[in-house]
């Protein structure tokens, strides 16, 4: 599969995923988890929960999958764990539950992992009933420090949407726009040296919706 388009032949707003300056605009970072070997995503159909996941590999496949249905506080509230077993170049769907989000659910996610036999984090999604436009989103506030020349440390200290690190000239980062949980963190790197403070920091949680 292929999507429209890669690169811009002039400085504008379009849907490439590299802009006219080589710089990487956020389409690229979620097609290299869209078209990753390992996939897992989840779906609510007449009320249940479906969790499906994609083996684009040339052998059959053995996962750990976890999913932890919690709120932006990262409060727990129902969660569950199971090996599932697909087929070399194939995907199905291997979990059916009553969907948990009843009531209230504009601040509450549904976190699903793919990891390997050894443990080893293969896919993330996480999966909302709610748009972002129908949602409020705390401010938040997250810091990046650099633990070596090329290697960053990304840490929030609440739930934060698709975070931004943007910098004048493209670092060529191994990941962007990506959420985390309160207190959790991600190490990236990048394909020059960097200082933390060379980024600005943008999430959704700063956007200002109007409707």
């Amino acid at each position: 599969a292929i999507y429209w388009q890669l690169n811009d032949v002039w400085p504008g707003m379009s849907e490439s995923s590299v802009d006219y300056y080589f710089g990487l605009k956020a389409t690229h970072y979620f097609a290299k988890h869209f078209f990753a070997p390992h996939l897992i995503t989840a779906k609510e159909v007449d009320g249940i929960i479906k969790i499906g996941v994609a083996n684009d590999t040339g052998k059959d496949c053995r996962y750990n999958v976890s999913y932890r249905y919690c709120d932006f506080n990262n409060h727990v509230y129902g969660e569950d764990c199971f090996v599932a077993e697909v087929a070399a170049s194939s995907c199905k769907w291997v979990y059916e539950k009553q969907s948990p989000f009843t009531g209230i659910t504009e601040d509450k996610v549904l976190l699903l992992e793919l990891k390997d036999e050894e443990g080893i984090l293969l896919s993330r999604d996480i999966y909302r009933k709610d748009k972002d436009a129908d949602s409020y989103y705390d401010k938040v506030n997250v810091t990046v420090e650099n633990i070596g020349d090329n290697t960053l440390k990304v840490t929030a200290d609440g739930f934060a949407k698709n975070i931004y690190l943007q910098t004048e000239n493209d670092a060529g980062l191994s990941d962007n726009y990506f959420t985390l949980f309160k207190g959790e963190s991600r190490i990236i790197t990048a394909e020059r040296p960097v200082k933390a403070s060379e980024f600005k920091i943008r999430t959704v949680n700063n956007v200002e919706w109007r409707k």
